[in-house]
């Protein structure tokens, strides 16, 4: 209960097995507290994950569906002398016709002699393999056709699995979405349909979320719709500024704190992602640090790049033409950027050009300040 306090004892039956407890918040539930292990008898590696208030989380729900009638009726047509005929009775979920796209080939052959959306096809009289292009592919071996017959064929029954998707604001999104048939590595299905009709079945779910989200377990039974919502992100906002008060579109990393795997990189101006301890950096000439921020769910996080200066760089020689000469810039002895550039932003503070001219190292102090651009030239033979 959630007023409630106390102690939850488990037993692990394997000794050499790695065990995760997973502990979850709900919806929109108060949880947010520190797990202790008591490990009075140490029988396994155990690992514990904790998650912050409102995800991100998976809910699943199923509800019949309404039945649309019955089966469809031949059609009057006469068969062409010679021929016969295959009907194919295709229903979905919700027993409502089922457009699908159908191949007709002779049994053992690769080569289709029809293809096509219609539901009845004249075929010669013999034996065919028929394939539906449903989600996975439905198939029909050795249909025998007779001359002057017709011989129906009706798909089996299947359920409808509905997927919604929710951005950290709780707004509709629309990730890539990978479905699999139980402990099955390949996908039957990726892409971005936000329902799918499935033959009867438990099937797993990957929202390909910037950290995915995977719905272990969901059951899919026929004649009935099966909805999965994913939700309870949070939002990291980047207003990355040049020194001059412009945006500027900076590269940025992220890094969890639990474990210092990266999670992002890239230049988007939001990121989605579960509640937790992150570390962000901006990657101007001095990287930005952001460490040990704590994403909330539902919520979007402002991070404002710090204030920065300019400086521009001209290397001139003895004659006073332009010549891009080899620059290192260096804080205290720290060594910030070494390369050609003509012009930088940098934090605030004291800096020195060091560069080589002839023979000689030289080296020129400077100052950069917030907001404003301090010019530097240099000579070199």
């Amino acid at each position: 209960p959630a007023a409630a306090e106390g102690t939850i004892q488990f037993r692990l039956p394997d000794k050499a097995a790695n065990y995760r407890l997973v502990i979850v918040g709900g919806p929109r539930g108060d949880f947010q507290r520190y797990v202790q292990v008591a490990e009075t008898n140490v029988v396994a590696n155990l690992t514990i994950l904790q998650t912050l208030p409102n995800g991100p989380f998976t809910k699943a729900t199923r509800a019949p569906l309404p039945s649309r009638g019955p089966w469809i009726r031949p059609s009057k047509r006469a068969i062409p002398e010679g021929k016969g005929r295959i009907l194919i009775e295709r229903r979905n979920a919700g027993q409502a016709p089922w457009a699908l796209h159908t191949a007709v080939r002779p049994t053992g052959s690769k080569k289709a002699v029809d293809a096509g959306w219609q539901a009845e096809i004249d075929v010669a009289p013999g034996s065919y393999d028929i394939t539906l292009g449903a989600t996975i592919p439905i198939e029909f071996r050795g249909v025998v056709v007779t001359a002057g017959q017709t011989t129906r064929t009706r798909t089996p029954a299947v359920g409808r699995l509905r997927l919604r998707t929710d951005d950290a604001l709780g707004k509709p999104a629309n990730p890539h979405r990978r479905v699999y048939r139980g402990a099955e590595k390949k996908a039957v299905y990726a892409g971005y349909a936000k329902s799918l009709e499935l033959p009867p079945g438990d099937y797993r779910v990957v929202f390909d979320y910037v950290v995915p989200i995977e719905h272990t377990s969901i059951t899919v039974t026929a004649g009935h719709e099966s909805h999965l919502h994913a939700s309870g992100y949070g939002r990291f906002d980047f207003q990355r500024r040049d020194a001059l008060g412009k945006a500027a579109n900076k590269h940025v990393r992220i890094t969890r704190k639990s474990d210092g795997k990266g999670v992002y990189a890239g230049y988007s101006p939001a990121v989605d992602l579960p509640p937790g301890a992150y570390k962000v950096v901006f990657d101007y000439t001095v990287p930005m640090v952001f460490d040990n921020l704590t994403l909330p769910a539902g919520r979007a996080v402002p991070l404002r790049s710090q204030p920065l200066g300019r400086v521009t760089i001209r290397s001139v020689d003895a004659s006073g033409a332009e010549k891009n000469a080899h620059r290192s810039i260096h804080r205290g002895d720290e060594a910030v950027y070494a390369g050609y550039a003509k012009q930088l932003d940098l934090p605030p503070g004291a800096y020195v050009l060091k560069f080589r001219s002839g023979d000689e190292d030289r080296r020129i102090g400077f100052s950069v300040q917030a907001g404003t651009t301090t010019p530097v030239r240099f000579a070199v033979r």
